[in-house]
């Protein structure tokens, strides 16, 4: 009866947390660098409205109750506001994430390939 709750809680716990600083800016602007995750009532309800993330970062001290209000009046500022629940952010995160993998391979391959000329013309 024990085993459950530690061997479900952390893996969905992380599932909804992942995403609440992926792919955002690295700068120290609350209003940037975290994201807020529209979902269900439900899922707010048990995570005590952590999904309004940059709400609750921007105004530590605010209970959680208060989260939906502080969204409401910032909403129009908020960079990385998702509006698709968990499971639509995470496939802009990691498709977000593959675009700069392979980006940054191409640009690798393309210098490696300019590198390459250089020592042939020398």
């Amino acid at each position: 009866f024990w085993l459950p709750p530690p061997s479900l809680g952390p893996p969905l716990l992380y599932f909804v947390q992942m995403h609440e600083h992926a792919a955002c800016a690295l700068d120290p602007d609350g209003l940037s660098n975290t994201r807020t995750t529209l979902t269900s009532p439900l899922i707010n309800f048990v995570m005590w409205n952590m999904s309004y993330h940059a709400e609750h970062h921007l105004y530590t001290i605010l209970p959680f109750h208060a989260l939906p209000r502080a969204h409401a009046l910032l909403k129009q500022n908020l960079v990385n506001l998702s509006e698709g629940g968990h499971l639509s952010v995470h496939r802009q995160v990691l498709g977000s994430w593959i675009r700069e993998q392979h980006d940054a391979i191409v640009k690798a391959a393309k210098s490696g390939a300019a590198g390459k000329e250089n020592e042939k013309s020398d």
